[in-house]
């Protein structure tokens, strides 16, 4: 490794440890105020409620959600076909789950505003650009977390290794108990979803296809990120302080291609899949679109008790995006239900204040036949 490279490594191993200093990027708050191109399309409570449901997670921040409003009260919800990741997600799966996030987002919001939301999912296949439609009947419903929306973040530093008492971890998965299993860290079953992850993680980083993709995904400069509102920065991805203002002048899509970023990149994985109070397995009723968005609906409300009990969650799914990886997974830990997402988890001695951009609803709203 020379010198360069050498300092490079070290500056963004030493800053995960730092505070963020100011500079690094734009924030949500710089784009608060900005006009809006769909005021006097939309009443304001439906724009409110786009802007909320975009707050949902998704892969590599790829936002893959587009809305059609046919009617005031009946909204279409689609998969964007360019923002897929065929390198790492062939079956296109993430785009299911990343939609039934939104799908929830966008309930638990216009539950704010009194509305009854309610989802029907449509796709037959991963691929279909429709995949659930949106009617809102009269009457109105019981708020949902509301204020979670905007507290919920992707954590993927500062885990703590105490465990997450029971009573906690019974408020955490709440009524979706039934749907995702914890895995105690130290457990045949944490262990293998340590070890998983790092050797899956290890052969992604070593497909030239797989790093470029990621390379495609990563918002360096201050100017790419406004311009693009998606996709990876380096605050995301805990590269903070002065390592984060050193990568977002001085690196490149080149460098995300070196043997040097992919070998950071590996110790940082391996770091990151041994540190937390265990692993949260994700499952879905069936693989097929439906039950891949239903997952993703209830990995949202999960999600959304989070912050309040800072509890941070990582989605670490490389062993599952492998080929032959689902059914490994199912098999190593004897589950009778398709995994969905491979999550770790565990409290974390601050819940920090989300730092992903979003695109605004005007970027991704259509408008079709009443």
């Amino acid at each position: 490794m020379s010198a360069r490279a050498l300092g490079r490594r070290t500056l963004v191993a030493a800053g995960a440890a730092l505070p963020l200093l100011s500079g690094c990027g734009p924030t949500r708050d710089e784009f608060r105020d900005e006009p809006d191109p769909l005021a006097g399309r939309l009443p304001g409570a439906a724009r409110a409620i786009l802007h909320q449901a975009a707050l949902a997670p998704s892969s590599h921040n790829i936002q893959p959600w587009t809305v059609t409003i046919e009617a005031e009260r009946r909204w279409l919800l689609g998969a964007d076909p360019a923002r897929r990741l065929p390198a790492v997600d062939p079956a296109n799966r993430e785009p299911m789950i990343s939609l039934g996030c939104f799908a929830e987002t966008l309930v638990q919001a216009a539950s704010g505003f009194g509305v009854s939301a309610e989802v029907e999912v449509v796709a037959a296949s991963n691929t279909d650009e429709t995949v659930a439609v949106v009617t809102a009947p009269p009457g109105g419903r019981e708020r949902g977390r509301v204020a979670a929306i905007g507290h919920r973040r992707t954590l993927r530093e500062g885990f703590l290794d105490r465990p997450i008492p029971a009573t906690e971890l019974a408020a955490l998965l709440g009524p979706e108990a039934g749907e995702a299993v914890f895995l105690q860290r130290g457990s045949p079953g944490a262990r293998w979803c340590a070890e998983a992850t790092v050797e899956a993680g290890r052969r992604q980083a070593a497909r030239d296809a797989a790093q470029a993709e990621l390379a495609d995904w990563i918002r360096f400069r201050p100017g790419a990120q406004r311009a693009s509102r998606d996709g990876l920065t380096p605050a995301m991805m805990g590269i903070t302080g002065v390592a984060g203002l050193w990568v977002s002048w001085m690196y490149g899509r080149d460098d995300v291609m070196s043997a040097g970023f992919r070998e950071t990149g590996n110790s940082r994985t391996e770091a990151q899949a041994r540190a937390g109070a265990g692993w949260l397995v994700l499952t879905a009723s069936e693989e097929s679109p439906r039950g891949l968005f239903e997952a993703g609906r209830a990995w949202q409300r999960i999600w959304l008790r989070a912050p309040e009990a800072a509890i941070g969650i990582h989605p670490m799914s490389y062993a599952i995006q492998e080929p032959g990886g689902l059914e490994a997974a199912r098999r190593a830990l004897g589950l009778d239900r398709p995994v969905a997402a491979l999550l770790r988890i565990g409290h974390v001695a601050e819940y920090q204040r989300p730092v992903s951009l979003r695109r605004p609803p005007a970027a991704w709203v259509r408008f079709g036949a009443a």
